[in-house]
């Protein structure tokens, strides 16, 4: 009897904790640039990723990539365990911008990250334009 009970109160506060996680979703909309010596210039097919920052690793909670002109929109849902942990979001970029000598690098795979506000959806975030340096 006293298994029962010890696996009925396990069971019940594991159902909880899993109840108590808060979710909340985000939508970023933005542009980013690449810095180019004295001018910037808009920068297509950037990886943009919506993470989750967790103490041991990040969660991917949206991808997507920019269009001819460097415009993204990205939306996700992530969840902390607790009512009272909120997700940490940031974007991630994954990028091919020129380095300081000009040079373009096709297979160059750098990550910049921005973190963001966190805005619960419906609300949209308007990131603005993002300058990679």
């Amino acid at each position: 009897m006293l298994r029962l009970l010890l696996l009925l109160r396990l069971l019940l506060t594991s159902l909880f904790a899993a109840v108590a996680a808060k979710e909340e979703c985000y939508a970023i909309n933005g542009k980013v640039e690449c810095e180019f010596g004295d001018s910037r210039v808009p920068s297509g097919k950037i990886q943009v990723d919506l993470m989750d920052e967790d103490s041991f690793s990040s969660e991917l909670m949206g991808r997507t990539w920019t269009d001819e002109e460097g415009c993204f929109n990205v939306t996700g849902c992530g969840s902390d365990f607790g009512p009272w942990n909120a997700p940490d979001p940031y974007l991630k970029f994954y990028h091919s911008c020129p380095i300081s000598n000009g040079a373009i690098l096709e297979d160059r795979r750098v990550f910049d990250y921005l973190s963001i506000l966190p805005i619960p959806l419906p609300v949209v975030k308007e990131q603005g334009t993002i300058t990679i340096p």
